[in-house]
């Protein structure tokens, strides 16, 4: 299995467990890295962007590894 390989099984299973459960940061992290991984940086922001705003409803902010992954779609250096 290629490094794309991981990434096509990744999303494929990243996708259904977020459509059954969108309040859960892990499934839109996989999907945010695997749309960096192929260069889709418009995707991984809208990901990014969705995934912000149910962190927000719930009242909670994002995990040191979804900062991590802010900050590349963002292009920041770490702090």
């Amino acid at each position: 299995m290629t490094v794309e390989g991981d990434v096509d099984l990744a999303q494929a299973i990243a996708s259904p467990t977020l459509n059954s459960n969108p309040w859960c940061e892990d499934p839109y992290a996989v999907l945010i890295g695997a749309a960096l991984h192929r260069g889709d940086r418009p995707t991984a922001r809208r990901l990014l962007d969705r995934c912000e705003a149910m962190l927000e409803e719930l009242g909670t902010s994002p995990s040191p590894a979804g900062e991590q992954l802010r900050r590349r779609i963002l292009g920041v250096a770490a702090a």
